[in-house]
């Protein structure tokens, strides 16, 4: 099942789940690291990400270990991704609408 925008905008299925989450997530220790098209993902209003777990372990995806990672797999186009690894990283993995105690 995939989630769909028009899901969450007003009228959606989803709707009142997101304004509850948008002002009762950070409470809990949750943020929506695609929040805000900043050159990376497109919004994803529905991801939503626990910061005290997520921003430690972002640090540790570095580019050398997505390389090694994708070296070790058996995976169609590995060249392709390989090629473009470290902007991946950049616009996929630290392109984010971090917390507020993050920014």
């Amino acid at each position: 099942m995939k989630l769909l925008p028009e899901e969450v905008v007003p009228g959606g299925i989803f709707e009142h789940l997101h304004r509850w989450l948008d002002v009762n997530a950070s409470r809990f220790g949750f943020f929506q690291p695609y929040k805000l098209y900043t050159g990376g993902m497109y919004p994803e209003p529905w991801h939503l990400s626990y910061g005290p777990l997520s921003m430690p372990a972002m640090k540790q995806v570095t580019v050398e270990l997505l390389t090694e990672v994708i070296l070790d797999a058996d995976m169609l186009g590995k060249e392709l991704v390989l090629a473009r690894i470290a902007q991946i990283h950049r616009d996929h993995i630290l392109n984010i609408s971090a917390p507020p105690e993050n920014r």
